[in-house]
């Protein structure tokens, strides 16, 4: 993550560990020591969580509402080399989700805390503050300080859920899923909110 934009790029025997293709076209992929992750731009619906894959691209920065949010694969070729079961979530507190700024081609999110783990696989849990269409908002005691549309201030980690989530705020809940960029359009946020964005339901679970 510390190339220039435009730089070509190989990577070898990465885990697929999100395949969004049909609704963002793209995948995540990372390191099988759960070190690191990255998007990769693709269309290719037929891969799947724990499939082993090499990808050649060109590396680039997501931009969003003008800012940069993460780094990305472009123009990529994906081969799949083989399968194995899906790959395990990094467990995190809230207030770790995103983490600081790795370097100025790798932003983290508005007051990050620890390792930049953007475009990793990460769980975590906690209570719903706030439910709005297909997110919800998830608070371990942390407070972190997020924002739902342009300025209503929410407590938590926001959550895009794969359609309308029936929870209710105050449930316990574990949530999995890809730390990805999402700065909101707000005057007032210039960075990354604390996003996360499940893969489909079996990534939520109510205590």
């Amino acid at each position: 993550k510390m190339l220039a934009d435009g730089s070509p790029v190989l990577l070898y025997g990465k885990v697929v560990t999100a395949n969004f293709s049909s609704s963002d076209g793209c995948i995540y992929i990372e390191e099988p020591t759960r070190t690191a992750g990255i998007r990769v731009e693709t269309a290719d619906s037929s891969l799947r969580p724990g499939d082993i894959v090499n990808v050649s691209g060109k590396l680039a920065t997501r931009m969003l509402s003008g800012r940069p949010s993460e780094r990305t694969i472009t123009s990529a070729v994906v081969s799949k080399v083989a399968s194995a079961a899906g790959p395990k979530a990094v467990a995190l507190t809230c207030k770790n989700v995103g983490g600081s700024d790795f370097n100025s081609f790798t932003p983290g999110v508005r007051n990050g805390v620890g390792l930049n783990n953007m475009g990793l696989l990460v769980r975590v849990f906690g209570r719903v503050t706030y439910v709005a269409g297909n997110y919800i908002y998830v608070d371990d005691g942390s407070k972190v300080e997020n924002l739902y549309g342009l300025y209503t201030p929410v407590r938590g980690v926001m959550v895009k859920c794969p359609g309308t989530p029936s929870v209710n705020v105050g449930d316990m809940v574990g949530v999995t899923g890809v730390v990805e960029g999402s700065i909101p359009s707000s005057p007032d946020w210039t960075t990354n909110r604390v996003f996360i964005q499940m893969r489909d339901w079996s990534d939520l679970t109510r205590y």
